[in-house]
């Protein structure tokens, strides 16, 4: 008898229609399920009226007892109008996390991701000193694109994962083309064999150390130096995960190998 490949607990969360889209696609084992942080829109509902009415009656208590109007109390109900409109998008939102690919759930309408039909990953870091925000926007290969932030409770760690495996199926393939001769495109930056260049200027592997990301831009380590490439942010960058990957790779094979004396 064929062993399911989800444990007892898992297969219980996830819907029999995923179940079988993930069986037939062949996605392997479920890692993890992902949904926004309110599920349920009358919560969200119920949010919004009752955060407009406690500022009503915050700004005519202020007027009242100080005869002063507080412009900036004006701003909360749009601010918080705002947020009950994206919670109201996702709230039907499930994310099954596979070992190859996933599957987007929104109410009874499902997409599946497999990594090897994923065309690119697009990322914006943010950082503050408690933390690091993540949103991203994956293509996949017939055009469709979705958006992915801070709506769904976890969505950096989702967007971590998705861009390591996507990295892991997608560099064996871009290293073989790249040691053909082949250029690689990263929307403006193209990798070959000379360097990686932006269509104005190229900088050449004998430079470069690695790539990275600066204050959202994309920098290149030169012998030490940190240089940004102020005109090109990463968040524009297709795949900016699998470009490093790349270079990392490509400067690896430059290094000289360090022998062991006798």
């Amino acid at each position: 008898m064929a062993q399911s490949p989800y444990a007892p607990s898992a297969v219980a969360s996830i819907p029999a229609e995923v179940q079988q889209m993930a069986a037939y696609s062949q996605l392997g084992n479920f890692k993890k399920e992902y949904q926004p942080s309110f599920t349920n829109p009358l919560a969200i509902i119920g949010i919004l009226i009752g955060s407009i009415v406690l500022d009503i009656a915050v700004l005519v208590a202020l007027i009242t007892f100080t005869g002063y109007l507080f412009y900036y109390l004006l701003i909360v109900p749009v601010l918080v109008l705002i947020w009950a409109i994206n919670a109201l998008k996702h709230y039907n939102w499930r994310i099954y996390l596979f070992n190859e690919g996933y599957i987007h759930a929104r109410g009874s309408q499902l997409e599946l991701f497999r990594w090897d039909q994923i065309q690119a990953v697009y990322v914006n870091v943010t950082r503050s000193r408690s933390r690091v925000n993540m949103n991203f926007q994956v293509r996949r290969g017939d055009g469709a694109l979705w958006k992915y932030g801070s709506a769904i409770k976890g969505h950096s760690e989702l967007g971590a994962q998705v861009q390591e495996a996507v990295t892991r199926v997608q560099l064996p393939r871009v290293i073989e083309a790249f040691n053909s001769g082949a250029q690689i495109p990263f929307g403006r930056l193209n990798v070959n064999g000379q360097g990686i260049n932006d269509g104005k200027k190229i900088i050449p592997w004998d430079q470069i150390g690695t790539i990275e990301m600066n204050q959202g831009k994309v920098a290149v380590r030169q012998n030490g130096r940190l240089l940004t490439l102020s005109s090109i942010k990463a968040s524009e960058v297709p795949n900016f995960n699998l470009l490093m990957s790349l270079v990392q790779y490509v400067v690896s094979r430059r290094q000289p190998q360090a022998y062991p004396q006798y």
